[in-house]
């Protein structure tokens, strides 16, 4: 018994023979019991109610298999049932044919109970396996719902295209989306409006990234990190430029409305991307920190910080690409030395955003918000509403011809 103790350490018997130590230490047990009984001329009442009370107790703590219970439940009742009738003299037949009776009942008893158990278990364990398996798609459609764009995810839901994985993606193009003097901001309000601002903020973000193809990744506080070509198209960047229009608008519209035209003058977004080779993936098992990593992330991050109020900030492998769609937008190259991390001159390109003014008198004639002039998929220039009402084609083409 004290060697078998010893076994259970081992975490090579702890896991895999586990049960087969537990049923030599009940047969161990009921075997020094048993012989108890029979030193004690095989129908002492005592004993064998500790031959029973070693089989139930070892059976309900260690919940053996069916096939385990079953061979405890031989060892340990067989044995007295045979000391029974073995030491049974004349006179005590009737006694020992009673007790053998009692045992056969715990043992069919016992046999039942751990049937009955082991249905149950096994039908938890299913049940358990179903509901894992609900939530686990739960989790899925609500990630790609937050995350992805509908188009990609009609693809992703009608088998056409993988669940996202680990991805290697060579020409990413990885941005940050970030509130502009956020910490400024912070001490000069209460935290109640800190957190709905950045609330909001987030949820405008992502519901524009995902309208406009963007597929969002890591969220950090006030912040978070976005993918703009996950198949490499060749129109991110439109895409790029209109998610960018169209959260100026947006943010304006929700720091006005927490924070009054003073304090939300001081505020604004501000956007940095990058190209380059990313991994992108889930970390964890648990499979909700969807990112990217690579040095390009790194320096989107870096450049973030660079920027003020209501610009993009771009490399230049972006750059070369992004300029084709600008039109009339202001920009200005700079050059870095001091980003962590980086050594030397990182050269980049700041852009200023072109959003119509209300005050220009060509703002939306249904919600009044700024319109918008961005390059559609087809090469063409167009006048848009941020929230997509419906905007006059030839009174868009004059303002754009006068713009």
């Amino acid at each position: 018994m004290f060697l078998s103790f010893h076994l259970m350490t081992r975490s090579f018997i702890r896991h895999r023979h586990a049960e087969a130590l537990v049923l030599i230490n009940l047969a161990l047990a009921g075997g020094i019991i048993n012989l108890m009984v029979y030193q004690t001329g095989g129908y002492s009442s005592f004993y064998i109610t500790g031959v029973i009370l070693v089989s139930v107790v070892g059976l309900e703590i260690f919940r053996l298999s069916i096939k385990y219970s079953l061979a405890a439940l031989i060892v340990n009742y067989g044995p007295t049932m045979l000391i029974i009738h073995w030491t049974a003299g004349a006179s005590n037949i009737e006694l020992a044919t009673t007790q053998s009776v009692f045992i056969i009942g715990m043992v069919l008893i016992q046999a039942v109970s751990r049937i009955s158990d082991e249905k149950y278990f096994q039908g938890w364990l299913n049940h358990e396996e179903t509901i894992r398996d609900e939530l686990a798609e739960l989790r899925r459609s609500e990630f790609l719902t937050k995350h992805f764009p509908p188009a990609l995810r009609v693809r992703i839901n009608s088998g056409e295209e993988e669940f996202p994985k680990k991805k290697f993606i060579g020409n990413a193009v990885v941005g940050f989306a970030d509130i502009c003097a956020s910490t400024a901001l912070a001490n000069k309000i209460s935290l109640d409006e800190d957190w709905d601002l950045k609330e909001k903020f987030l949820e405008a973000a992502t519901r524009r990234a995902t309208q406009h193809n963007l597929i969002v990744l890591t969220h950090m506080g006030d912040g978070f990190l976005f993918l703009a070509n996950y198949h490499q198209k060749s129109d991110w960047p439109v895409s790029l430029i209109a998610f960018f229009e169209s959260l100026i608008c947006d943010y304006e519209q929700i720091s006005q409305s927490i924070l009054g035209k003073e304090l939300a003058a001081d505020t604004g977004i501000k956007i940095a991307a990058t190209m380059g080779p990313v991994i992108l993936g889930f970390i964890g098992e648990d499979q909700t920190y969807f990112t990217a990593i690579g040095p390009d992330v790194n320096l989107a991050a870096r450049l973030c910080d660079k920027v003020v109020k209501n610009e993009i900030i771009v490399s230049l492998r972006v750059w070369d690409i992004l300029k084709q769609p600008l039109f009339s937008w202001d920009y200005e190259t700079c050059k870095f030395d001091d980003l962590k991390g980086f050594s030397g001159n990182i050269a980049a390109i700041k852009i200023k955003a072109r959003v119509y003014q209300k005050h220009n008198k060509i703002a939306c004639p249904t919600c009044s918000s700024e319109l918008l002039i961005i390059r559609t998929p087809e090469g063409h220039f167009d006048i848009v509403c941020p929230h997509g009402h419906q905007v006059d084609e030839a009174e868009s083409q004059e303002r754009i011809s006068t713009y």
